[in-house]
């Protein structure tokens, strides 16, 4: 990404953090959440756009971001990149409102419980991990395409809902029950994920890797 208008935002982490929640409300963007080791979470974006707000209590931290209602006319013509990097060792619960969206989510190095996504249109892809022993992933899209990367040691649970124009996995030994598709032999593996896809019109990829 080009550096150049942009700044970074860091916030450090709290000793005892344990948990955080973020709320994103961003508006057409390319985003990217990725992971790190050192502080709470740090921001790649362009100057003066994003406010911010976190706090500390009990072992949590509430962060949101959120862009600026009013801007001037350079940043109204700026293009909106932003690469959120999150503590690998947190348990995140993270609500994201975004417009139309060219995303990235890499949560295969997070502790993810929980993850919405509510875009208006746009590209999605969400590589996935196995930090957590459960995650529940809900994506909500007016029209677009959904591309999902799983490891070969996680079971995954898709439940789709809306008008899915086609859905591609990496085998046919994925298997459907009613709405929603079972990876192979997901009973079996300590580590899952479920994912809750609702689309007006778009298409689902499913890759293993």
């Amino acid at each position: 990404m080009n550096l150049v208008g942009n700044e970074n935002i860091v916030l450090g982490k709290q000793i005892d953090t344990e948990t955080a929640n973020l709320d994103l409300k961003l508006k057409a963007s390319d985003l990217n959440i990725k992971s790190t080791e050192d502080d709470l979470i740090k921001v790649y974006a362009p100057k003066q756009r994003l406010e911010y707000n976190v706090d500390f209590s009990d072992k949590k931290a509430f962060v949101s971001f959120f862009e600026k209602e009013e801007l001037d006319i350079y940043n109204k013509i700026q293009q909106k990149d932003y690469d959120f990097y999150l503590n690998k060792d947190i348990l995140w619960n993270i609500d994201a409102k975004i417009g139309v969206v060219n995303s990235t989510v890499d949560i295969s190095n997070l502790k993810i419980k929980r993850l919405n996504i509510d875009s208006g249109a746009g590209n999605l892809k969400i590589i996935l991990g196995d930090k957590n022993d459960i995650s529940d992933i809900n994506v909500k899209m007016g029209a677009g395409n959904v591309e999902i990367i799983i490891p070969d040691n996680l079971g995954v649970k898709i439940d789709t809902k809306g008008l899915i124009k086609d859905i591609n996995f990496p085998n046919s030994d994925w298997e459907k029950i009613d709405n929603y598709y079972l990876s192979p032999n997901y009973k079996e593996f300590d580590k899952k994920v479920n994912l809750e896809i609702v689309m007006g019109a778009g298409n689902i990829k499913v890759y293993q890797r």
